[in-house]
């Protein structure tokens, strides 16, 4: 009985077989007892009585109705195991069938809910494009408008600086003006050594880009040289103003 038990509740027949409820199950053993011994007495009897005019005796009858009785208990039984597989196989499918229905009847309601958050938010942003769209013109519309003002208002900004800050600003614009006019410079340069260069070189297979890396190298070097020189000239001319 324990093996018994043991086999019904390993998980290879619990994945596939449910028995329902032990209540259940004694009204459904009471229900086969007494369908098997009703039908066993009624092969018992209409055994008996059909031995008779047939002329056996009262024992053989009697064994062939014990025997007919005997049969049908074995046919029942096997009929109730068979019953009972079909109960518990399809009973096991209706749980899980219920089972589902329970888990998305829990789950239905919190994934509309967020299918609606998401799509009114969704619809939200749609209908906050032309305002998102007429916020950013503005915005653009307003930064030209400080440019410009700031364009204009740099005649009375100049004027408000002192000699030593005009000066600095020209310097720095032209140190600027020459470090970057010597990229342009060298430029011819650069692209004369890019012809020159062999094969194996970075950027062999790019010749504009190869250009632009040596033009980048050479014209740092030369801008820095002749900035630091053009610096030095620049202080001692300033020095010596001064003193004057």
């Amino acid at each position: 009985m324990d093996y018994l038990k043991r086999l019904l509740n390993s998980r290879l027949i619990s994945r596939r077989f449910q028995l329902p409820s032990a209540r259940t199950l004694k009204v459904f053993a009471l229900v086969m007892a007494i369908f098997s011994s009703s039908t066993s007495l009624y092969v018992f009897i209409s055994t008996l009585i059909q031995s008779h005019p047939a002329g056996a005796s009262d024992s053989v009858s009697t064994l062939h109705a014990i025997g007919g009785a005997a049969a049908n208990l074995f046919v029942c039984a096997l009929l109730t195991l068979m019953l009972l597989v079909i109960w518990g196989i399809y009973y096991r499918i209706v749980m899980d069938i219920c089972r589902g229905v329970v888990r998305f009847i829990h789950w239905a309601p919190g994934a509309w809910y967020r299918f609606r958050n998401r799509a009114q938010a969704a619809f939200y942003f749609v209908i906050a494009i032309p305002g998102m769209l007429w916020d950013l013109g503005a915005r653009f519309v307003g930064a030209i408008w400080r440019f410009m003002q700031w364009i204009v208002s740099i005649p009375s900004r100049w004027r408000n600086l002192t000699g030593k800050e005009k000066s600095g600003v020209v310097f720095s614009i032209a140190f600027i003006g020459i470090y970057f006019g010597t990229f342009v410079a060298m430029y011819p340069v650069a692209r004369k050594l890019s012809a020159a260069a062999p094969s194996w070189l970075i950027m062999s297979d790019a010749p504009f880009m190869q250009t632009l890396m040596i033009d980048l190298v050479v014209g740092s070097f030369t801008a820095m040289l002749l900035v630091t020189v053009l610096a030095l000239i620049a202080s001692a001319l300033r020095q010596a103003l001064g003193k004057r």
